[in-house]
């Protein structure tokens, strides 16, 4: 699993806080996909989620904004984990874009 290309988050928090908070939990996402490709060796592709983040740091929605998985178990983990994700607090919600490739270089 990679993250496939820049970050977007707009509000309080910045990129790089959300990043940190996403690379802490690679190994979940990871599984979210590994459990997948044990049935469909060629599941790759990517996947973007959309998030926002309350100033109290807890991720108040979250949803798969584009996906080439074409995979809804892993589309499904995926968003389930960043649900319950926990940020650092910040004045203001944060909307955040982030995307995520599975199966190809890495």
């Amino acid at each position: 699993m990679s993250t496939g290309g820049a970050v977007a988050a707009k509000g309080g928090l910045s990129p790089e806080q959300v990043r940190r908070v996403v690379v802490a939990h690679e190994g979940a996402l990871r599984a979210c996909y590994e459990s997948e490709a044990q049935r469909n060796p060629n599941l790759r592709g990517g996947l973007t989620v959309s998030w926002q983040i309350e100033g109290s740091g807890s991720v108040t929605s979250a949803s798969v904004a584009s996906s080439t998985l074409d995979n809804a178990r892993v589309e499904g983990c995926v968003v389930r984990q960043v649900r319950s994700w926990k940020f650092p607090t910040s004045d203001t919600s944060t909307n955040v874009n982030y995307p995520f490739k599975f199966g190809v270089g890495g």
